[in-house]
């Protein structure tokens, strides 16, 4: 029966030692080079502690009610391997001149575990008044709420999230599941109307708002008169940060109803300027921001010299828009 015996690789050369585990070096032991640069990594023993313990799941407040996990408010330990939070990985440079002016320590700040997650909010509306893949909000009141006429939102579109292979158009598949495995959704479903009392975003009648799709709220709050001042708006929450491609496209009702824009023009409408490739096919902008949101237009529409109701469904056609979702 062979004899298993614990080594510890840490002689030098590849050479080891029989050792239940390597001996610790404290970064003080070791000599600098004053002409050289050295970076410090620090990879923390309790970084698997999140996922050991299951941790950063949502918190039940009260029976049905919850918020996100807060750390450290919720964290109970930080003990590696049995904690339920930790630190991610982080490191600092130390540069010749450090060295040379004889500095002994240096601070390296770690973000603890687990990371928050995050969100991309996007917006479909007309971009008509200019087509300039801008938001031009203004113009005369209109409806009952007083809202801007000026390139209204755009209700009855559906967003697809696609996630980035480290580059713009090279996708490994579509998002379906947020970071806590639970449908991708319109975050925005259920938001009250602190005017009106009424749903601004009435996409679903579940409570969770959860429908496994991402429609961006609708034209009419949930009494079916008010205009709600939410429509186009989609916020996606609790994504794992990443860079992602989101694709919108207009709902079946909206193709019944000729509103999809990728048909032919009718015949007494002037036809609408081509659209730049820049602005409809391959946009390169990305957010910066912590919340991964823009304010271009996530579908622009074509220009024509018509009114604006004929420009308006003169063309509509999906497009993508790059995000970059870091932490929220």
């Amino acid at each position: 029966m062979a004899v298993q015996t614990a080594v510890a690789c840490d002689v030098g050369n590849g050479a080891c030692r029989a050792a239940a585990q390597k001996t610790e070096v404290d970064p003080s032991s070791v000599y600098l080079d004053p002409a050289k640069r050295y970076y410090l990594s620090v990879l923390p023993g309790d970084g698997v502690n999140p996922t050991l313990a299951g941790s950063g799941g949502p918190i039940e407040t009260s029976p049905g009610v919850f918020r996100q996990f807060k750390v450290p408010d919720d964290c109970t330990s930080f003990a590696p391997g049995t904690g339920d939070c930790g630190h991610a990985m982080g490191g600092a440079q130390i540069s010749g001149a450090l060295i040379a002016a004889g500095q002994t320590t240096i601070r390296v700040a770690l973000e603890q575990t687990p990371l928050p997650t995050s969100k991309i909010a996007a917006f479909v509306f007309a971009d008509d008044n200019p087509l300039n893949g801008e938001h031009d909000a203004g113009g005369p009141a209109v409806g009952v709420t007083g809202l801007a006429a000026n390139e209204p939102g755009l209700g009855g579109f559906n967003l697809e999230l696609f996630d980035q292979a480290g580059g713009f158009g090279d996708s490994t598949g579509q998002i379906t599941y947020d970071m806590f495995n639970q449908p991708v959704s319109n975050s925005l479903a259920g938001t009250i109307d602190p005017f009106t009392g009424q749903d601004a975003c009435p996409i679903t009648a579940r409570g969770d708002g959860m429908v496994g799709m991402i429609p961006t709220c609708p034209h009419f709050e949930a009494d079916g008169v008010t205009e709600s001042p939410l429509e186009g708006q989609a916020i996606i929450a609790n994504l794992y940060p990443g860079l992602y491609e989101v694709v919108a496209r207009p709902s079946a009702d909206r193709i019944a109803r000729g509103r999809n824009g990728c048909r032919p023009i009718p015949s007494t409408a002037p036809r609408p300027m081509k659209p730049s490739s820049s602005r409809t096919n391959r946009p390169t902008s990305r957010s910066s921001a912590l919340a991964a949101s823009t304010s271009r237009s996530a579908l622009p529409m074509a220009r024509s010299s018509t009114t604006a109701s004929t420009r308006r469904t003169a063309r509509v056609c999906a497009t993508r828009r790059m995000f970059k979702a870091a932490l929220t």
